[in-house]
């Protein structure tokens, strides 16, 4: 059966099956279907990466040295008859499968589609309509690495765009973030769990890097866009507090405050400032100490040498921000909390003495 065919018989059908299989990434796509497009935006890139500096003897193998990391391209590719479903914006190709790789992070093994037999009648859009959405977009990282970026491959790939497919805005941080870019609002179409789209032409910029592996040209996409230079109103030296969040609070964050607020440290939430300003405090900083957490994201604006310190709680090291430390060529420490509380809270508690030694 043709593409044209097979095409023929799902638009025919208006009410569609789940999904049945999945393309491994977008290249196996275009080679079966060559009539749809991809166009390459952006070449895979290196970096090398410095070993990870640790304050005690027992953390030494906590963080495995890596070598370096080689990026893939970025590339926007646009599928006639497209969908999207769903709150989270599945991409689902003409015949009826899904798309894995800088498409999609989610598991496409088990893809919770495969086992929806509800799906919801498409509506039809004409015009060439992108896809910016993806999954946890309530994430201020998420937000702010995978989702924006998306904005610049679609301009730099020079298309048209008539609509924007974009998640639900439900913080306040999400809207903001838009209102930095020249979007017209009335081109944004917000999903939910009943979005069934059937576009002409879905134009699908990939996701940049891989998951938790932020490419370096996201780096430069927001140093151009924005010009933040460091401002003498911002401190030197800034402790990240998490006190307004669920998970990974520091237990005695008020006796670490004071030990450091001793040596010049101003503890700082992010959520008082302005997105412009939050770039502005991380820029100005010459050392930044934080638990692990996505107020971190914004270390994109920090300068070379800027000397981090994060904690981590011991059941939990996720090396985003080691990786991106890399790519701006700080100053990468991490230091290994103790566990204060149940495994889904991820409280800790900081040694100060040790802590306070390696200032």
């Amino acid at each position: 059966m043709k593409f044209s065919r097979k095409l023929k018989y799902w638009i025919k059908r208006k009410k569609y099956t789940a999904p049945e299989g999945y393309y491994r990434n977008a290249y196996e796509f275009i080679n079966n279907y060559p009539e749809n497009k991809l166009i390459q935006l952006i070449a895979p890139e290196t970096v090398s990466f410095n070993e990870p500096k640790f304050y005690k003897e027992e953390d030494t193998l906590k963080i495995i040295p890596i070598d370096e990391v080689t990026y893939p391209e970025d590339f926007v590719l646009i599928l006639k008859n497209g969908r999207v479903w769903g709150e989270e914006g599945i991409v689902i190709t003409p015949d009826n499968k899904l798309i894995a790789d800088k498409i999609s992070y989610a598991d496409m093994e088990n893809h919770r589609a495969y086992y929806n037999y509800k799906i919801p009648k498409t509506q039809y859009i004409k015009g060439n309509v992108a896809i910016i959405a993806s999954v946890w977009a309530t994430g201020y990282y998420h937000w702010f690495i995978d989702i924006i970026p998306r904005l610049h491959l679609l301009n730099k790939s020079e298309i048209k765009i008539d609509k924007y497919i974009i998640n639900s805005l439900e913080r306040d941080f999400q809207l903001k973030f838009l209102n930095l870019f020249d979007i017209d609002k009335e081109k944004l179409i917000f999903i939910n769990d009943k979005t069934h789209i059937h576009a002409e032409n879905l134009i699908v910029p990939s996701l940049n890097g891989t998951c938790g592996n932020p490419a370096p040209w996201i780096f430069r996409f927001y140093k151009e866009k924005f010009n933040i230079q460091p401002d003498a109103k911002f401190p030197e030296k800034i402790y990240i507090s998490r006190e307004n969040v669920a998970q990974r609070k520091i237990v005695n964050e008020n006796e670490l405050i004071s030990m450091l607020s001793k040596k010049g440290f101003v503890k700082i939430k992010p959520e008082d400032y302005s997105i412009i300003d939050q770039f502005k405090i991380f820029a100005s900083a010459k050392t930044i100490i934080s638990a692990h957490g996505a107020a971190l994201s914004n270390i994109i604006f920090s300068h070379q040498n800027t000397k981090l310190i994060e904690i981590y709680h011991p059941d939990y090291m996720n090396l985003i921000y080691y990786k991106m430390s890399q790519i701006n060529k700080l100053d990468y420490h991490y230091f290994i909390a103790q566990n204060a509380g149940d495994k889904q809270e991820q409280n800790m508690y900081v040694d100060l003495d040790v802590l306070e030694k390696a200032l």
